[in-house]
């Protein structure tokens, strides 16, 4: 008799808890389909609606950095920026697959950083697309990349919305991630960054740190989904405003994948005197003001057009171009 008490109250218990969890689905997915702005309805609108001709990834320094009017009418292509705050390579290759499956963008821009490359795969980032891993299953192998078995919660409300500050309350309360509709996914930020006396200006000691290998592999398989599409590829390194060291691990290799393959080009705005240490274009260390982001995209912009005035042929085939 004790036993079946037992079994018939876990059976309610958790018949309890599936209820919960249907209605806070119900219950968010309202909510949000309400909402006209803010980080979900942007990677719903980067993950399965946008069909810009020229898309932007990256993370926080791609959503502040990069302006994408400027773009648009530098080099005569509609323009969206896909980049999201705190993403790095799972993020990237969610984008690059679900962006592949729709339709076949004339150019990808993708932002990089200095060291990306020598630190382990984050969890944290990705997890924040954990709403759309309910109806979408090719997501869940980035999401829960780092434990796999933990894939079956995608169908859980709960653990979907886990994330509900970044989604919901935050948009509300942070005017920030309400998405101008002209900037075409684009942040702005204001103030000016002042470099701390503490700042270290002496790099002559600096060893560069080991690559990781997951990290190549992964941006490697980044790099081959758009060549087997047949989409050109930039990659743009953005510039901090504290000097730093000549160049790091990540760098290096970006600069040989640059020489050896044919489908993308580096734009290494690592250590431009443009930027280093010119205050009025930063908010903080590394990420751009408005001003500052303005003068970037010009610049990218500029650099990418006179690419394509010599080399005419690279966004119809890219494989067949040779980088200098």
């Amino acid at each position: 008799m004790q036993i079946r008490k037992i079994l018939v109250f876990s059976i309610l218990t958790l018949l309890l808890l599936i209820g919960i969890d249907i209605a806070v689905s119900r219950f968010f997915n309202g909510v949000f389909k309400k909402l006209e702005s803010g980080r979900y309805h942007k990677n719903k609108f980067t993950l399965y609606e946008n069909t810009s001709e020229l898309l932007v990834v990256g993370s926080s320094v791609g959503e502040d950095g990069i302006y994408p009017p400027i773009l648009a009418d530098t080099l005569g292509m509609t323009c969206w920026n896909g980049s999201r705050e705190g993403q790095t390579i799972l993020f990237y290759l969610a984008v690059a697959e679900k962006t592949l499956e729709r339709y076949k963008p004339k150019l990808v821009v993708q932002l990089v950083e200095m060291d990306h490359m020598e630190t382990a795969v984050e969890k944290r980032g990705v997890e924040r697309l954990k709403p759309f891993a309910h109806t979408d299953p090719e997501l869940r192998k980035y999401i829960y990349y780092h434990n796999r078995y933990r894939r079956w919660l995608a169908f859980s409300g709960l653990v979907s919305y886990n994330s509900i500050y970044l989604h919901l309350w935050r948009p509300l309360l942070h005017k920030a991630d309400i998405y101008p509709p002209d900037g075409l996914g684009f942040i702005p930020n204001s103030g000016r960054y002042t470099i701390p006396p503490s700042a270290k200006t002496d790099f002559s000691d600096y060893v560069m740190r080991p690559l990781e290998d997951t990290q190549i592999d992964l941006h490697t398989k980044l790099l081959d989904k758009y060549s087997q599409a047949n989409v050109p590829l930039v990659l743009v390194m953005v510039p901090y405003c504290t000097p730093g060291p000549s160049t790091t691990s990540t760098i290096e290799k970006l600069k040989e994948w640059d020489k050896e393959r044919e489908d993308m080009i580096l734009l290494n705005y690592w250590d431009d005197k443009r930027f280093v240490g010119h205050t009025e274009f930063f908010y903080n260390d590394n990420h751009l003001n408005t001003d500052g982001a303005m003068s970037f995209t010009k610049i990218i912009a500029h650099d990418i057009k006179e690419w394509l005035k010599q080399h005419p042929d690279w966004l119809d085939s890219p494989k067949g171009i040779s980088t200098p």
